[in-house]
């Protein structure tokens, strides 16, 4: 395989330039490739070329690392936070040494980086419930700087240097002390072993057994229990959404690095054989990947139920699978005026809350029943503009919209905390993508894989689905769009229409898309069913293909695809014409969901209409 081949290489087939899901990819007619890399923290061109993307670390110093380990087991972690915060940063400036501003610039000493365990308990700190949704005063900005920290930690030292695959796994449930471990080697080759085995194990119940990293079993599930909350406890889902993010970035991250350096070293090596990416077989990804073999799971089938937990309105099973990761994680604290009593005591370590974890300071009635649990508002879906090309800047965010009234002219909406996890869930389906192509042994095929995914979208209830559409051009690549749209057109689509390798075969050959094979195979046609909502998915892709591909190559197609969009526009409104009854919920006055179907349909049809006049 090329090093600049495509992740995306369709595993059934011989050409490897199938499915475009990654950077370097040569783009072919009429679709449009990306070459960014996955959340590049610094593009080469920023800086010199000598300066590296990530500092050098180096391990903490025995005495200012138990003087930090000190402060941690005291409990005092607003000390500990900023005495490692002046280490990170320490060094950090670029000194001149004379000569043109190329050469003016050396590099940056190594930064002083806590062991694996100290940076485990920081990020328990940013998302347990002591310190999140059950403050108490002298914890208030815990979290907070927690988060801070390990940010500036991810940007300054890179997820490999800092070791954040050590810090950051999962211990499948068992209190086994797995982050109190000696460091290992680095690739930045400057760090060294601890004298003392046992001076990197930190104590007390946050660091062990109200540990993140030991309270859920694996990330997915950790994940899983954080989608629950975007529906059901939004006061939580506000600081899991923050741990969340984190995290993909950090995948993200890692995944770049380990990439770039697997190519960097064969390059340097023997050109002439397969690159087996001996890296990326160690990335963080993978492990969590791997931590799901180990439980002898279905690897695709768990990790498509986590990426799609509680986006429709069958989550009875999604609760049973994902419960909630701390103790009482959904209680939230109603009075902060009581006045404490003189013996009160506060000792975290040995689980004693004062009281304030007294039943009079708690609403516990969000556990003891699901069908009373209050439910976020409703983030309205964006409406496109008419009469005007729907570009991307105009389309806007449904992560960004306020609106709490239902619209006026009956537009739905979905939960706010649904529709801010979609991004999230599409960048890890990236992830995934890149998984199942660059590991020797994945844990499905790239085919299966986009198969599946499409499937679930495709099946996701109207609203939900819209977001998945509207909102890849923020989260994925071009060429990962464009491959998704069309496995979810193609499962939309009858059976009897053109075969696309009649019409472009060259192109169909890698899995992409021409102009000729949408004015042939794609727009001409009605969904296979008669459901207003299978027509206003089928028109919401197609319409999204056609903005991807005019950004790309902008009235090249002429009158042919114009002919063709209106005779597909014709033919979905005459398949639901008989079907449609416009009717509305007595009790409610909300929309009946085939007459919301027809809006989308119809404001779908506007937009197509648009491309019309400008071909």
């Amino acid at each position: 395989m090329e090093l600049s081949t495509s992740l995306t290489t369709f595993d059934t087939m011989s050409t490897p330039g199938s499915f475009y899901t990654a950077k370097d990819s040569p783009p072919p007619l009429g679709l449009l490739a990306d070459t960014s890399a996955i959340s590049s923290p610094i593009e080469p061109d920023d800086e010199p070329p000598f300066i590296p993307r990530y500092r050098d670390t180096t391990e903490l110093p025995h005495e200012l690392k138990s003087h930090c380990q000190i402060h941690i087991e005291e409990e005092q972690y607003a000390p500990a936070i900023l005495l490692l915060e002046g280490l990170l940063s320490d060094g950090n400036t670029m000194l001149p040494r004379g000569g043109r501003y190329a050469a003016t610039l050396q590099r940056p000493k190594p930064a002083r980086i806590p062991p694996p365990s100290h940076i485990a308990l920081l990020s328990t700190l940013t998302i347990h419930p002591t310190f999140t949704s059950r403050l108490v005063e002298h914890n208030n900005s815990i979290a907070a700087q927690s988060m801070k920290y390990l940010r500036g930690l991810l940007a300054t030292a890179g997820p490999v240097h800092a070791n954040l695959c050590e810090a950051f796994r999962f211990s499948n449930g068992r209190v086994d002390g797995s982050h109190n471990r000696r460091w290992g080697s680095s690739v930045s080759g400057n760090r060294s072993g601890s004298p003392d085995e046992e001076s990197d194990s930190i104590g007390g119940k946050l660091a062990v057994e109200q540990s993140l990293w030991q309270r859920a079993p694996d990330f997915w599930s950790a994940m899983g229990w954080a989608f629950h909350c975007s529906v059901a406890h939004p006061h939580r889902w506000r600081h899991w959404k923050v741990w969340l993010r984190f995290m993909v970035d950090v995948l993200e991250k890692d995944w770049d690095e380990r990439l770039a350096q697997d190519q960097e070293n064969h390059a340097l090596g023997n050109g002439k054989e397969a690159c087996k990416f001996p890296m990326l077989q160690r990335s963080l990804f993978a492990a969590y990947l791997d931590d799901l073999r180990k439980e002898r799971k279905n690897v695709l089938r768990e990790v498509i139920r986590s990426l799609f937990a509680f986006v429709d309105n069958d989550q009875a099973s999604d609760k049973v699978t994902y419960k909630e990761v701390f103790d009482r994680e959904t209680a939230t604290a109603t009075s902060r005026s009581k006045r404490k009593r003189a013996d009160t005591v506060v000792d975290l370590e040995n689980n004693q809350f004062g009281d304030y974890l007294d039943a009079d300071d708690f609403d516990f009635s969000a556990e003891e029943d699901d069908s009373k649990q209050r439910m976020p508002k409703a983030t309205t879906v964006p409406r496109a503009r008419r009469g005007r090309l729907p570009r991307r800047e105009q389309r806007e965010s449904a992560l960004t919209s306020t609106s709490i009234t239902p619209n006026p002219r009956g537009e739905f909406g979905v939960p706010e905390g649904v529709a801010e996890s979609i991004p999230l869930r599409l960048r890890l389906f990236r992830l995934l993508s890149n998984a199942s192509f660059y590991i020797p042994n994945p844990f499905t095929s790239t085919a299966e894989l986009y198969e599946t995914f499409a499937d679930r979208v495709r099946e996701s209830p109207l609203p939900i689905f819209r977001l998945f559409i509207e909102s890849q051009s923020d989260a994925l690549p071009r060429e990962v769009c464009v491959s998704l749209l069309r496995q979810i057109v193609e499962q939309l689509l009858p059976t009897n229409r053109p075969d696309p390798d009649d019409v472009d075969p060259e192109i169909n050959s890698i899995h992409g898309l021409s102009f000729v094979m949408m004015q042939k195979c794609f727009l001409p046609f009605a969904a296979v069913t008669i459901t207003a909502e299978d027509n206003a998915k089928l028109s919401l892709g197609l319409e999204n293909i056609l903005w991807y591909m005019y950004s790309q190559e902008p009235g090249l197609p002429g009158t042919r695809l114009a002919k063709a969009i209106e005779t597909g526009i014709k033919a979905r409104e005459n398949k639901i014409k008989d079907k449609m009854k416009r009717t509305r919920t007595a009790a409610s006055g909300a929309h009946d969901p085939a007459d919301m179907a027809r809006e989308v349909l119809d404001r779908s049809a506007r937009n197509l209409r648009v491309f019309m006049d400008i071909f």
